[in-house]
């Protein structure tokens, strides 16, 4: 797959491996968040948002 380009999204084609390690961005109207920011503990969300674990 060596220097093989997606014609349609111009990404490259490559192994799984790879692409596990690639992030992206997208361009969102609203902030959001991922789950592993809530769930955790101590909650990092709850501290930055001073608010209650249980609220977040």
């Amino acid at each position: 797959h060596r220097g093989i380009v997606c014609e349609r999204c111009g990404v490259e084609v490559t192994e799984s491996r790879v692409r596990r390690h690639r992030m992206g961005y997208i361009k969102l109207a609203a902030p959001v968040t991922h789950v592993w920011y809530l769930k955790g503990i101590p909650s990092y969300m709850a501290i930055l948002l001073d608010m209650p674990h249980r609220d977040v």
